[in-house]
């Protein structure tokens, strides 16, 4: 399934990390290095596998398989707190 950038999140880059706050409003979330990555990837829809594939070049070291997994969960964790959402792309 394909997930974007829910356009109700306030997002901010400051000095590389992203920083976002959720629709509700009820949190200042920090992204790491990789969390950034894939929140810019998501200006236009996709999914893990995409994903994992555009960065699996920054990441080598760690298995295509791994790295669409971490993607996946991270992915999850940002559509339970509303940060993504389906794209009907």
């Amino acid at each position: 399934m394909a997930l974007k950038r829910s356009p109700e999140v306030i997002h901010e880059a400051v000095d590389q990390p992203a920083m976002l706050v959720p629709p509700d409003g009820s949190e200042l979330i920090w992204l790491n290095a990789a969390g950034t990555m894939v929140w810019d990837l998501l200006a236009m829809p996709a999914d893990a596998r995409g994903l994992a594939a555009q960065l699996h070049p920054r990441f080598e070291e760690i298995p295509l398989e791994e790295l669409e997994r971490d993607i996946e969960a991270f992915l999850d964790s940002m559509r339970e707190r509303g940060l993504v959402q389906e794209s009907d792309a």
